[in-house]
C-alpha cells in the first residue's frame, strides 16, 4: 500500500512540474519588444515585467539564445506567437532558434501564478559557429543594381562545369549592391548563368577571389569562369533569330529559340535558321533536349533542306519532345523555324547539333504491288558497304507505324542487290517506309510510299514493263506497267 501510494505521489509530481513549468496564460498579455545584437552579451528587455506577460523577441535562424527573469524563482517558458511551447526553465532557458521570425517570452511565478511585481526579463545572443575557414579559392558574387532596388527576380548560378553540380546560387533582394557568401571552389572550369528578371538593364555582377575579378557580366548570361585552369572555349550557341533567317556551317554546339539558353522567346516571332554539316559530305543531326512552347500557339517547324520551301518533317508546340531529325537532303542541312503569337511566351527549346557521315549505302529504287492477299515489297541497291539491315514498317494512316520485318543486307558488295518481302498485314491503302541500318548505328529512313490494295478478278500478273516494253522490276522507280494474264494492263508510278 505504501509502494502505491508512493507511486502515486511520483506521477502526481512529474504531472504538476511538467504542467507549470510550461505557462503560456497572458493575463496581461504583450509587454516590450526586442531584436538581440547577438554579441554574446545580455541585453535588456524590460526592466518591470510582471508575471503572467511576455516580450516579443525576433529571432535569426541558428543562433543560439539565453532568457533570464532577475527573479530566479521565476517560470520562463518561450513559445511561438501561435503559443507552441519551444523550451521552458525556472529562472532561466535556452533555445537555439530553427526558425526566423518572432517568439514570446513569458514569466510566471511558481505554478504559472499571475503577479503585477517589476523583475527584469533578460536575453544574450549568439550566433552560429564560424564557418571553416577556406583553403581553396574564395569566390565571391558582387551583386549591382542601377536602379537601386535590387535585382527584381534575377538569379545567379554557379555551376561546376566538371560534372554539372550546382555550386550556389542567390540573388540581390534590395538595395544597389551586395555580396554572396564565400564558395570555397577548388580550381577547375565554372560557369555563371544569371537569369533576365523584371528590368534586366538594370543587373550587374563580377565574380571575385581575394578581390580579383576573375569574371563579369550582366543579365540574360552565360559567362565561363576559368579558375587558375585552362578551360575550352563553350560549346556555340546558336539562336533562331525572332525574324528573318541565318544559318550555321557547324558539326557540334546547341540551337536555341532566340531567348537563348536562359530567357523566354519573343512575341511575334517569325524567323528560321538553316544548319549547313560544317564536314563536307556529312548530315546534319538535330535532338531536342528540351521543349517548352504555348501549345497551338507558338510552333517549331522541321524541314528537310535548307529553306523553308523544303519538304516539310514536322510541327510542333506544347512541351513533348520532338523526334530527333537527319537530314536526307542533297547538301545534308536541316532548316528549323519558330513562330509565336502576341501574347504568352513560355522557354522555348534546346536542341543538339551533330552530323552524321552518310550511310554507305546508295539506293535505286524502292516500292511495292498488291498480289491479290499480300503487298510484295522490293527494293534495290546499286552498292553497299557496312550494312547491317532494313527495317520495313506499314500504317494503315501514314500516323501509326508498325513493324513488318527486318531484312539483313549483304553487307559490302559494288554491285546492284535485289531485296523483297511479302506483307499478309494489308488495308485498302497500306502506307510503308524502309530504313537502312549501318553496323555502326547510323541509319537513313527513305520517304514512305503507299501499296494500293486491287481486285484482280482472278486475274495474273505475267510480268512488269516500261513504256518501251523492257521487262523490269515492280519496284524501279517511275511509270511501270503491269500485264495481267486476262490481256487488261495496269499503270502505277513509283
Amino acid at each position: 500500500m505504501k509502494n502505491l501510494l508512493l507511486l502515486l505521489s511520483t506521477i502526481f509530481t512529474i504531472f504538476t512540474t511538467m504542467t507549470f513549468s510550461q505557462c503560456t496564460n497572458n493575463v496581461y498579455g504583450l509587454y516590450a519588444s526586442l531584436t538581440p545584437n547577438c554579441t554574446g552579451t545580455w541585453q535588456t528587455v524590460t526592466t518591470c515585467g510582471w508575471r503572467g506577460e511576455y516580450s516579443n523577441i525576433n529571432v535569426t535562424t541558428g543562433n543560439s539564445y539565453s532568457f533570464a527573469s532577475s527573479v530566479g524563482s521565476d517560470v520562463v517558458t518561450i513559445t511561438t506567437t501561435a503559443n507552441a511551447v519551444l523550451a521552458w526553465g525556472t529562472g532561466t532557458a535556452t533555445w537555439t532558434a530553427t526558425f526566423t521570425g518572432t517568439i514570446r517570452f513569458y514569466t510566471h511565478g511558481p505554478g504559472c501564478t499571475t503577479g503585477t511585481g517589476c523583475r527584469t526579463r533578460r536575453v544574450m545572443c549568439s550566433g552560429p559557429p564560424p564557418p571553416p575557414s577556406c583553403t581553396d579559392n574564395p569566390l565571391v558574387i558582387n551583386m549591382y543594381d542601377s536602379w537601386g532596388d535590387g535585382w527584381n527576380g534575377a538569379t545567379y548560378t554557379i555551376i561546376n562545369d566538371a560534372n554539372g553540380s550546382t555550386v550556389g546560387s542567390g540573388t540581390l533582394s534590395t538595395g544597389s549592391s551586395g555580396t554572396s557568401s564565400i564558395y570555397c571552389v577548388l580550381d577547375g572550369c565554372y560557369t555563371i548563368i544569371v537569369t533576365d528578371g523584371t528590368y534586366p538593364t538594370e543587373v550587374s555582377w563580377t565574380a571575385t577571389i581575394n578581390g580579383v575579378v576573375y569574371a563579369s557580366g550582366g543579365a540574360v548570361s552565360s559567362t565561363q569562369l576559368p579558375i587558375n585552369s585552362f578551360c575550352a572555349p563553350p560549346v556555340a550557341e546558336m539562336k533562331i533569330p525572332s525574324s528573318g533567317n541565318n544559318s550555321y556551317n557547324v558539326c557540334e554546339g546547341m540551337l536555341y529559340d532566340n531567348g537563348g539558353s536562359i530567357g523566354n522567346y519573343s512575341v511575334n516571332a517569325n524567323g528560321y535558321t538553316t544548319l549547313y554539316p560544317g564536314t563536307i559530305g556529312s548530315m546534319v543531326s538535330v535532338t531536342f533536349t528540351s521543349f517548352n512552347l504555348e501549345t497551338n500557339w507558338d510552333y517549331v517547324y522541321v524541314y528537310d533542306g535548307n529553306s523553308t520551301a523544303s519538304p516539310l518533317l514536322g510541327v510542333f508546340t506544347g512541351t513533348a519532345l520532338p523526334e530527333n531529325f537527319i537530314s536526307t537532303a542533297p547538301d545534308g542541312s536541316l532548316t528549323l523555324r519558330l513562330t509565336s503569337d502576341g501574347s504568352i511566351q513560355y522557354a522555348g527549346f534546346s536542341a543538339e547539333i551533330s552530323c552524321l557521315t552518310p550511310l554507305p549505302v546508295e539506293m535505286l529504287s524502292y516500292g511495292g504491288v498488291n498480289k491479290g492477299e499480300y503487298n510484295h515489297i522490293s527494293w534495290l541497291t546499286s552498292s553497299e558497304h557496312n550494312s547491317d539491315y532494313f527495317l520495313i514498317r506499314h500504317s494503315i494512316d501514314g500516323i501509326n507505324w508498325e513493324n513488318v520485318d527486318k531484312v539483313s543486307s549483304i553487307g559490302n558488295t559494288s554491285i546492284g542487290s535485289e531485296y523483297s518481302l511479302n506483307d499478309y498485314r494489308i488495308s485498302d491503302v497500306t502506307y510503308y517506309k524502309i530504313t537502312q541500318f549501318d553496323f555502326n548505328g547510323v541509319y537513313k529512313e527513305y520517304p514512305p510510299f503507299s501499296v494500293t490494295k486491287n481486285s484482280n478478278n482472278g486475274r495474273e500478273i505475267i510480268k512488269y514493263v516500261d513504256v518501251s516494253g523492257r521487262e523490269i522490276s515492280p519496284s524501279t522507280m517511275g511509270l511501270v506497267i503491269i500485264l495481267y494474264s486476262d490481256g487488261t494492263i495496269e499503270r502505277v508510278f513509283n
